[in-house]
């Protein structure tokens, strides 16, 4: 096949662009872009997002088993907050929410969470992740209390995070 003009030359082009982003977004053949990153590096990385309006202070608490896992979140802030998470993690419980929580439909993998002020909310993670990085767009100071709790080989880690005008590795 001889492409004749610049033009028809762009636009088999952007049909393939167009293609591949579709396929992508989707899932198809085999490629997921929640797990991007980690077939990239070859570990399951998850990269996690929060915004805020003030200065936050958030406990995130994360329990696994080996095969899945619970991702508890809790805020103390007045004012609701955004957190976006892997598209596959579920919600499984809410508690002192006084509105609903609501998330946007997934993009690029992720699902945008509002979660109201003052609220504990709790995720299933089908794949516990071997690295968090942790995303702060906010620009105002983020405090990750952060516990991790292997169930399989009994142990628990604590650790408190500060995060500023970048993106931090919690583990």
């Amino acid at each position: 096949m001889q492409v004749s003009s610049p033009l028809a030359l762009h636009s088999i082009a952007a049909v393939v662009a167009v293609v591949a982003v579709v396929t992508v977004s989707q899932g198809m053949g085999g490629f997921s872009p929640e797990n991007f990153t980690a077939q990239l590096t070859g570990q399951n990385r998850i990269e996690m997002g929060i915004e805020h309006a003030r200065p936050l202070i958030v406990a995130l608490t994360l329990s696994t088993n080996g095969t899945s896992g619970i991702a508890d979140l809790r805020h103390d802030a007045t004012d609701p907050i955004f957190v976006s998470l892997p598209s596959d993690w579920t919600t499984r419980e809410v508690k002192g929410a006084l509105e609903a929580v609501k998330s946007d439909p997934p993009v690029f993998g992720f699902t945008r969470w509002t979660i109201p002020a003052r609220t504990s909310i709790s995720f299933s993670v089908p794949h516990p992740p071997a690295s968090v990085l942790m995303h702060n767009p906010s620009g105002l100071p983020l405090q990750i209390k952060l516990t991790r709790v292997d169930l399989t080989t009994q142990k628990t880690e604590r650790d408190v995070i500060l995060i500023k005008d970048v993106s931090v590795e919690l583990w």
